[in-house]
């Protein structure tokens, strides 16, 4: 069995700012998850996380780290399962 090539095409990309809030919360960002239901990616930075348009990269809405979780550090897994997020810290 030959392996195939692997091609990608960027459909869009989005820069995360960490400047003063109410802006995107996922700054330098490495943790993603899909919301197919409502083509939402998911992405996880040590502020929150974003929920960008699976479709345009648009900003949709940000989920600012909760104040209780201060002393536990930046998030290290976001999941999505039916009307819920999941952000483990």
């Amino acid at each position: 069995n030959a392996m195939q090539d692997l091609t990608a095409t960027s459909l869009w990309s989005f820069e995360h700012d960490t400047g003063a809030p109410p802006g995107p919360a996922a700054g330098g960002a490495e943790v993603v998850a899909f919301d197919a239901a409502r083509a939402l990616v998911l992405v996880l930075g040590p502020d929150g996380v974003d929920a960008l348009d699976a479709a345009s990269g648009a900003l949709r809405f940000s989920l600012p780290k909760p104040a209780t979780a201060g002393g536990l550090g930046s998030g290290n897994s976001v999941a999505v399962g039916g009307d819920r997020v999941a952000v483990a810290y």
